[in-house]
C-alpha cells in the first residue's frame, strides 16, 4: 500500500496540468477519505505560468494532505477594505511602509485562515459534484433511459439507438472541453 508521502510525491510529479478536483476525486475512489484532504487557496496570481495544484505536501502534525492550488478564495474576490485599513501610502518613511506591509500580510494570512473552512467545503462540494459525474460517465446508458422515460416494456431498437447516440455525444463533448 502507497503511503501518503508516496500519494503527494507522485501528485507533485504530474507533467500535466489536471484540475485538483479530479485528482481527489480519483483519491476518493481509491479509498482515500476526503476528511483527510485540506485545500488551500493561493489566488489567480500565478495561474498563467502554473498547474492548478501547485504544491502538495503532508501535514504531519494532523496528518491531514494538503493541496495548494492556485484559485481564488473568498478572501481574492472579497473587497479588500474588508479586512485591511484603506491608509495612503504615499508620503510616509520607508520604516513605517515596511511595518504597514508587513501588517497587510499579516491580515491576509489571518483572513484566509478564517475563510479556510468555508474554501474548503464549497470544494468539497465541486468533488462531490465531480464524483457523481465520474458515476455518470461509467454507463451513461441508464442515465438516458431514465431521462427518456423508457422502460422495460418500451425498449425497442430506436430507444437504444437513441440512448447509445445521446451518450457518445455527451462523452465526446467531455473530451473536448
Amino acid at each position: 500500500m502507497t503511503t501518503t508521502k508516496d500519494i503527494a510525491k507522485s501528485i507533485k510529479m504530474m507533467l500535466s496540468d489536471i484540475k485538483s478536483e479530479i485528482i481527489i476525486a480519483d483519491l476518493i475512489e481509491r479509498g482515500y477519505p476526503l476528511e483527510k484532504v485540506l485545500v488551500r487557496y493561493e489566488g489567480l496570481f500565478k495561474r498563467n505560468f502554473a498547474k492548478d495544484v501547485t504544491d502538495v505536501y503532508l501535514d504531519v502534525m494532523n496528518d491531514v494532505l494538503v493541496f495548494h492550488i492556485s484559485r481564488d478564495s473568498l478572501y481574492d474576490i472579497l473587497p479588500q477594505n474588508m479586512f485591511h485599513e484603506s491608509k495612503q501610502l504615499g508620503n510616509i518613511e520607508l520604516e513605517e511602509r515596511k511595518k504597514r506591509f508587513e501588517a497587510i500580510r499579516q491580515e491576509e494570512e489571518n483572513a484566509r485562515r478564517f475563510f479556510l473552512p468555508f474554501d474548503n467545503e464549497l470544494f468539497y462540494q465541486k468533488v462531490e459534484c465531480e464524483t457523481a459525474y465520474r458515476s455518470f460517465l461509467v454507463d451513461p446508458g441508464s442515465f438516458f433511459q431514465k431521462l427518456f422515460l423508457f422502460d422495460n416494456i418500451g425498449k425497442s431498437k430506436y430507444s437504444r439507438v437513441l440512448v447509445t447516440y445521446a451518450s457518445i455525444k455527451i462523452v465526446l463533448l467531455e473530451t473536448w472541453i
